[in-house]
């Protein structure tokens, strides 16, 4: 989770800042399908001027923090971290191909 929240981050300011610095495209920019561009221009990419990202890799940073030090607290904060994680892959994955028509892998983590 936190592999796919940094990729994502990293994608995210690639396509929308670099661009003034000669952009050459980007290596998941494969076809109008697979491209991960349509997503990181759209209006899901950031919340509050916050690319989503962020929110991926604090939730993973949590989940890690569970993994190391065990206790029913975290347990339960893991769980319910990982149900929203499950929903928010769900819900972008079906934004990013009924809306979109497109596809991201870094969007899957």
């Amino acid at each position: 989770m936190v592999a796919f929240a940094s990729l994502r981050i990293q994608h995210f300011f690639d396509s929308n800042y670099q661009l003034m610095y000669g952009w050459k495209g980007s290596v998941c920019d494969v076809s109008p399908w697979l491209n991960c561009n349509n997503f990181d221009f759209s209006v899901l990419a950031q919340v509050g001027s916050i690319p989503l990202g962020y929110f991926g890799l604090m939730a993973g940073g949590v989940i890690c923090l569970g993994a190391l030090f065990p206790s029913s607290a975290l347990q339960c904060a893991n769980r319910f971290l990982a149900f929203l994680n499950l929903v928010g892959v769900l819900v972008l994955f079906g934004y990013s191909t009924l809306v979109l028509r497109s596809f991201c892998l870094w969007d899957a983590g």
